[in-house]
């Protein structure tokens, strides 16, 4: 499963994924820890956005609610939901900004399929020829519903550990995000 404690069971033909234990800076900058992070590289046939979505990992918990939730990328049929779950948080984006993103995760309930929170990348080709990359990670949004369970982490683990090594990664974070941001590093 893959949860807010990072425990993980996933389709392997989709996904692999391993915890790992990354250095991390506290907010105030004197006191350097380690962290658990998961890290999942999606098959070329679950990254990106399809008509039909493709699972990525067959059990996800969330803090307090259990393991009734999976990780798939987003599909059509997705477009509305998301563009309600950004407006209710001030975010203007079309749904063919949606059409146009390289990766696009989401984390669904089982039983209804309802959407509980998604998060989008872009990855820039390099316009001089090298490896480096840039990549916009954008629209991380959950249900209000859902916040405060981990499923913000969940969502941007997995993002951020599908980025090409060479990437340099930029966002836009609301006042409301910064701290999720601030705690990944």
């Amino acid at each position: 499963s893959v949860s807010a404690h990072h425990s993980i069971r996933l389709m392997a033909a989709r996904a692999s994924c391993a915890r790992t234990r990354l250095p991390y800076t506290s907010g105030s900058g004197n006191k350097t820890t380690t962290r658990s992070r998961v890290v999942c590289r999606l098959s070329s046939s679950s990254a990106g956005q399809s008509s039909s979505p493709v699972v990525v990992a067959t059990e996800v918990c969330l803090r307090d609610l259990g393991c009734d939730f999976v990780l798939r990328s987003l599909g059509e049929e997705d477009m509305d939901k998301v563009k309600d779950m950004l407006s209710s948080v001030d975010f203007d984006v079309s749904v063919d900004d949606w059409r146009e993103v390289g990766t696009a995760l989401a984390i669904c309930e089982k039983s209804t399929n309802a959407l509980v929170g998604s998060v989008t990348t872009y990855t820039y080709p390099s316009k001089t020829g090298d490896e480096e990359t840039m990549t916009w990670l954008g629209n991380l949004v959950v249900h209000p519903e859902y916040r405060s369970r981990g499923a913000a982490s969940i969502l941007l683990d997995v993002a951020l550990s599908n980025l090409p090594a060479t990437t340099t990664t930029f966002l836009d974070a609301s006042p409301q995000g910064r701290h999720l941001y601030e705690k990944h590093g």
